[in-house]
């Protein structure tokens, strides 16, 4: 035997071995080797070490070939050999050493150096639990436990779990706890003996059974409490490297339960996932990346994980990253490529995936555009109840695109889409304007009013405009004249059109100090130039009046004219009266009747009061109070309140 001695002649450990070993020794030679091995008194030199080691092996000491045989089997310092690690194991395991029995059994059951074969793996196990040691019995309970080699045998599992468990084998009490959780041969799972286990595991250790208790705590109870106390037992296991511990601990963070919320900790915790390689970990890591939430925003970083994801068979990663291949976030906007990911995810069951999708065949955007197949798309998402999709084949039901137009089917599902999801708003608000305006199913204010109430609460801005008018009539829903003009003001500043309208009429018409009639001109100029019709008429409005500026009939009638040409019945409405009285309009009565019988055909009170005062008079046309008079009793019997008042006036009036 060559060694260097120098370093260990002084030191007395070393020096006392080295002379041991000299004299025969061979507990005294793997002694001494394992000092070399572990750089103790001596400098680290794994060479001497293997040979101090086989050197013990071969005078009979067990724990120099099972310790030879690691060397062999990580590469610690000479090269990794698999073979030799296995013959040196067995070598271990000959002469007693429960550890090389063990690892013996490792081997040929990964297939370490052999091919794989549990049944020569399961008496080398059988024989490391003989000689005591508790990860041999774990490994054996493992093999009973799923017949790996043996038959399986849940009962007698237990028992060699539970051996090992009690020897403070973490492993064991694992094992035991899974068997639990599991049901025994047969019997209903109990849960409460296989979290006891699981703690007793992550007590002794076990990065997993700290996470598998975790998640028994928070499954086996509803609200924040149970998610409370699992939050100590997720973040012991990320700290102990648990990728799957540290995804849950960042998936409880993210829920956002009590004081434990935090985006912050949430990111860091999937990072950490990410770090030991749970590729849910990396997809959900890539998703805080991507919205900038509890870390800094990185669009790059964000698709490079979604693309590994993906290409690692995360549908759900494809899914995002064809959303950003769309939009140009992080990658080079590539809609052909979007449509690719789109169509692998849809297959997968990302029902997302497949209104995406639909969204891109109907639009034809990255390849034809095909209403069809869109509509097929979105009937199949909806047919999984993704409410998106709802909503979406109700549009093309709608407008008949696609599909045969069918109104009362579209209502139906924008109606299931808004219960299915009302975060859904625009949904929710078409469900609610087919009510409120007869689309596709009967006139029904009240049917209408959750349905806009929800879409307001998803902050639709047309949805909470059109609440808001329910509020202001007060027919349906209490009246709350001053949450509507809130409503009103919030939608008109989210750009809706309507939502100005109305609050324009609230600043032009409420009492003072709250009434701003500049403010009133200033949104009605710039949506009527902006091409909304009704806008004209109230601008047209506040000029004939001359509220917050100079009155001028001229320009009120170049509005309302203006407003009535594009369509809108107010406008038409207005100008009629402005050509009957002749005001910045040569007087017309003949065009003032023709407007107010088209606006009393389509069962507009004001156009319908018009017509028959015209007929009253005898304005262009002979008088004809019969008629008159059963006009303004049809639009009394409708519900119009100034007909009716009109009606009774003229009835008791001597002809």
């Amino acid at each position: 035997m060559q060694l260097d001695l120098a370093l260990c002649a002084q030191a007395p450990t070393c020096s006392a071995r080295m002379e041991r070993c000299r004299s025969g020794d061979p507990a005294a030679c793997t002694d001494l080797g394992y000092l070399y091995d572990r750089g103790e008194e001596v400098r680290q030199d794994a060479w001497q070490a293997a040979r101090l080691y086989q050197l013990g092996c071969k005078r009979g000491n067990a724990l120099g070939c099972t310790n030879l045989g690691q060397l062999h089997r990580h590469g610690a310092g000479i090269p990794m050999n698999s073979v030799r690690a296995l013959i040196w194991f067995g070598r271990g395991c000959e002469l007693g050493d429960a550890s090389g029995c063990n690892l013996a059994g490792v081997h040929h059951g990964r297939g370490e150096g052999v091919p794989a074969d549990p049944a020569r793996a399961h008496p080398y196990y059988e024989r490391a639990c003989t000689l005591g040691l508790p990860l041999g019995c774990s490994n054996l309970a493992a093999q009973y436990r799923d017949g790996i080699g043996v038959a399986r045998d849940s009962l007698r599992a237990a028992a060699l779990y539970r051996g090992a468990c009690e020897q403070a084998e973490a492993i064991g009490c694992a094992g035991l706890a899974s068997l639990y959780e599991r049901g025994l041969r047969g019997a209903p799972p109990d849960l409460d003996q296989a979290l006891a286990w699981y703690r007793r595991g992550c007590e002794l250790g076990n990065p997993g059974s700290c996470n598998s208790a975790g998640y028994l705590i928070e499954t086996g109870g509803s609200g924040p409490a149970p998610l409370l106390e699992a939050e100590p037992f997720y973040r012991q296991a990320c700290e102990g490297d648990e990728a799957i511990g540290c995804s849950n601990l960042g998936l409880l963070y993210a829920q956002g339960i009590g004081a434990r919320a935090s985006a912050e900790r949430a990111a860091e915790a999937f990072r950490r996932a990410c770090e030991f390689g749970d590729r849910v970990g990396c997809e959900k890591f890539a998703e805080a990346l991507r919205s900038g939430e509890g870390v800094p925003r990185d669009l790059v970083q964000a698709s490079r994980l979604f693309t590994q994801g993906c290409e690692e068979g995360l549908q759900r990663s494809c899914f995002l990253l064809a959303y950003m291949s769309t939009t140009g976030e992080g990658v080079a906007r590539d809609p052909i490529r979007a449509r690719q990911l789109y169509e692998g995810a849809c297959e997968a069951g990302i029902w997302g995936a497949c209104r995406n999708l639909g969204l891109m065949w109907n639009e034809g955007e990255g390849g034809p555009e095909d209403a069809g197949e869109a509509a097929h798309l979105f009937g199949r998402g909806c047919d999984a109840d993704q409410a998106s999709s709802c909503g979406n084949l109700a549009e093309l039901l709608h407008e008949g695109r696609g599909l045969p137009r069918d109104r009362s089917r579209s209502a139906a599902l924008y109606r299931r889409a808004c219960h299915l999801d009302a975060s859904v708003g625009w949904a929710c608000r078409s469900a609610g304007e087919a009510s409120l305006f007869g689309d596709g199913v009967p006139i029904d204010p009240a049917a209408a009013a959750p349905l806009l109430r929800m879409a307001c609460e998803a902050e639709d801005p047309r949805g909470c405009s059109l609440y808001a008018w329910l509020l202001d009539e007060g027919e349906v829903v209490p009246a709350d004249p001053g949450r509507a003009a809130r409503l009103f003001r919030w939608a008109c500043e989210s750009e809706d059109a309507y939502g100005c309208l109305r609050y324009g009429e609230h600043l032009a018409y409420v009492e003072p100090p709250e009434r701003d009639t500049a403010a009133a001109l200033a949104l009605h100029q710039r949506f009527c130039a902006e091409g909304h019709p009704a806008h004209c008429t109230d601008l047209a409005r506040l000029h004939a009046e001359g509220r917050g500026v100079l009155r001028s009939d001229r320009r009120a009638a170049d509005l309302f004219e203006r407003a009535c040409a594009d369509g809108d019945a107010g406008g038409c409405e207005g100008y009629a009266r402005q050509m009957r009285r002749g005001w910045g309009r040569a007087r017309d009565p003949g065009r003032a009747f023709a407007l107010y019988e088209e606006g009393c055909l389509a069962e507009r009170e004001l156009s319908c009061i018009g017509l028959a005062e015209i007929l009253l008079a005898g304005e262009g046309v002979e008088v004809d109070r019969p008629r008159a008079l059963q006009i303004l009793e049809a639009t009394c019997q409708r519900g119009g309140l100034r007909a009716c008042a009109a009606a009774l006036a003229e009835s008791i009036r001597e002809p």
